[in-house]
């Protein structure tokens, strides 16, 4: 009798809180925009770079508006094939006027709408059947009841700029962001948000998990994930997140950008390097698939279940060509420059941290903001990189000019790159190899099997110590 009395009781609760949502927010008129484009589409990773940042600009000061008039802001989505079809049962004629004016339900972008909306404080989720009503009367002047709850869904946004967080490491990926995480990580001021050795997709997954402007609870789960790990939450310290992939998701970093403090550290390396480790990764056959996974050599879905790899690195100008080109990295490069500028953006090439670890770590930490260098013992390690031959690549250098040539485009972008980024650091070493198109394969010393750089679960790593220490 309790239970059905406490299950009664909420019930009441609930609908006296919906019904002074819905009476708040009759009444509310916010000089803030309601509804499209505001949110994610499908496909919208491939839209124009500039019609991205405008969206996500334009849904920022739609947040920005509604919390200046003392409102709350609400992504809310719509799953209009649904409601037209329960619609229709009850008013055919009317679901046609919706279907008309809100898109065909057979359309893939109109089955589900996005939009933000402003709404009154005291309305929790509870908002989502009613913005629809008001949007579908403000663009069709049409009179509808409130969609039922199940083909309505409320989520609450913020700002990108409540996120709290001193830089990122944005990639790229497989140009040694692991190591710069690691060896960041061992200086007394600096920490990351999942500690050593983790990468953090809480907030940018593939394109900041589809969002212009994030949503609450992606914020709190992001949070949640380091609360009480190691100093993470220690405000004396530089706090940094690991995500190699940013860097290739327009939607990502313009969400850096939109956090207007945060600092972006860019690792770069020769594309030709970078493009067979990828291959190695993603399609080379293995000789032995289930070591190749424990090495991270492979993904372990591969696991003997490719019947599509391939055997050979002359895939990458064969069936492999689209998806080798599809690497390309410099164009996003040349926009994080004009968006970030010295001021939040610093560019360091693999060469610099093979070859001149202190040097280049302790520059790096120092533009992060630490106040002390690295401590005299603190020994600089290479990760996740291997001796010897990945692939029959480095065999085979006529092979090795042709993807050269293809990647001419890369090159030429790492190179303004590296120049820009002179006024702060210059990296004459990596100059020269990115000049000379010098990969792995013009590395003797890269080419020798060792006892290093053979398992990128072994963390230990292998002691860097490059040109510094030898005196070179």
């Amino acid at each position: 009798m309790a239970t059905w009395l406490l299950w009664a009781l909420a019930l009441l609760a609930s609908a006296a809180g919906q019904e002074t949502c819905r009476q708040a927010y009759a009444n509310f008129r916010p000089p803030c925009r309601d509804g499209m484009p505001a949110t994610f589409r499908l496909g919208m990773h491939y839209e124009d770079r500039n019609t991205l940042l405008g969206f996500m600009v334009e849904a920022t000061k739609d947040v920005e508006c509604c919390q200046m008039v003392g409102g709350r802001s609400w992504e809310v989505g719509f799953h209009l094939m649904s409601y037209l079809a329960t619609l229709g049962k009850r008013n055919a004629s009317l679901a046609r006027e919706v279907s008309t004016c809100l898109g065909e339900p057979g359309d893939a972008l109109g089955q589900i709408l996005y939009g933000i909306f402003c709404a009154p404080s005291v309305c929790e989720g509870d908002v989502g059947p009613l913005a629809m009503q008001r949007l579908i009367y403000n663009v069709c002047r049409l009179h509808v009841r409130p969609p039922p709850f199940e083909d309505v869904a409320a989520d609450e946004l913020t700002n990108w700029r409540s996120i709290s967080m001193d830089f990122a490491v944005a990639g790229v990926g497989r140009c040694g962001t692991q190591s710069v995480l690691n060896n960041l990580y061992q200086h007394p001021e600096i920490d990351f948000t999942l500690g050593k050795s983790e990468e953090d997709y809480t907030l940018f997954g593939q394109g900041q998990l589809s969002k212009f402007v994030p949503t609450k609870q992606q914020v709190a789960k992001h949070r949640a994930s380091y609360a009480g790990k190691g100093d993470a939450n220690d405000a004396t310290k530089l706090l940094g997140l690991n995500n190699p992939v940013i860097v290739t998701y327009p939607l990502s970093y313009y969400a850096l950008y939109l956090m207007k403090t945060v600092k972006v550290v860019l690792v770069v390396c020769d594309p030709l390097r970078r493009l067979e480790k990828l291959f190695l990764y993603h399609h080379y056959c293995h000789e032995d698939f289930d070591a190749a996974v424990r090495r991270f050599d492979a993904i372990p879905r591969h696991l003997n279940t490719r019947k599509d790899c391939d055997r050979s690195a002359r895939a990458l100008i064969g069936n492999q060509r689209k998806w080798a080109k599809n690497q390309a990295f410099g164009s996003h490069v040349e926009e994080l420059i004009k968006l970030f500028g010295h001021r939040r953006l610093f560019i360091v090439h693999q060469a610099s941290l093979r070859e001149f670890p202190r040097q280049t770590y302790g520059k790096l930490a120092a533009w992060l903001g630490a106040t002390q260098p690295f401590a005299a013992e603190t020994i600089f390690k290479r990760y996740n990189f291997r001796l010897g031959y990945r692939t029959d690549l480095c065999q085979n250098s006529s092979l090795q000019n042709v993807l050269k040539s293809m990647l001419a485009s890369e090159y030429a972008a790492l190179q303004l790159a590296i120049q820009w980024q002179e006024r702060r650091f210059p990296q004459p070493l990596a100059t020269q190899e990115l000049r000379g198109k010098r990969s792995r394969c013009d590395m003797a010393e890269e080419l020798v099997e060792g006892p290093c750089g053979l398992s990128d679960d072994d963390q230990s790593g292998c002691p860097q110590l490059g040109r510094e220490a030898a005196g070179r």
